[in-house]
Parts: structure tokens; C-alpha cells; sequence
């Protein structure tokens, strides 16, 4: 798992030809900007296509129904990281998070 330290979001009126109605490309550190993953929102009820791991960057599709939650999570979380294990993208907070975290007292 490798640390996000930025991201960019896009999101498109149209779906297009890639079926991709918003897209969050994630970004690690040092001066090059290098993409780390991709994540990739479609219209919920379609067919999502396969998770997949080129050239040391992520590329994850998930119902467009995940979107806030996973917006919410880089806003709010630190560190986050993401990774590609047994055919599949993972994104996840970076240490283990107490329980009851972020309710108010």
C-alpha cells in the first residue's frame, strides 16, 4: 500500500463511451506528481469492469452510489492509502481508528 497525498476530482455531465461518470485520480509525493490510482464511477446498474493494476498505478471501478463516501474519506481521513491485492483496488485509512472516532462526546 502506498501513501495518497492529493487528489483531483472530474465529473462529467455524460457518462461518454467509457461509461465513467466521475473519475478521482490520486496523487503521491515528490515533485514528478506521480499517479498512484484511479478511481472510476459509473452509473449505478451497470457493468463495472475489472480492477486492475498497470504500471505501478491502481485503476478501480465503483458504482457512482460510492461516490460521497469516498470523497468524504480523502477529505477527512489521514493518512490514506491505496494498493491492489488479489485482483482487487483497495483504498483505506493508514493506521487503525478507534472506535466512536469523529461522534461528538
Amino acid at each position: 500500500m502506498v501513501v495518497v497525498n492529493q487528489y483531483q476530482v472530474e465529473v462529467r455531465g455524460d457518462a461518454g463511451a467509457d461509461n465513467v461518470r466521475a473519475r478521482i485520480l490520486l496523487i503521491g509525493e515528490g515533485g514528478n506528481r506521480s499517479a498512484l490510482g484511479r478511481i472510476h464511477f459509473h452509473d449505478t446498474g451497470t457493468q463495472l469492469p475489472g480492477d486492475s493494476f498497470e504500471n505501478n498505478v491502481v485503476d478501480m471501478h465503483v458504482p457512482m452510489d460510492a461516490f460521497a463516501g469516498i470523497l468524504a474519506l480523502l477529505q477527512h481521513d489521514k493518512p490514506i492509502k491505496i494498493g491492489f491485492y488479489s485482483g482487487f483496488g483497495v483504498l483505506r485509512t493508514g493506521e487503525w481508528e478507534p472506535v466512536g472516532e469523529g461522534q461528538e462526546r
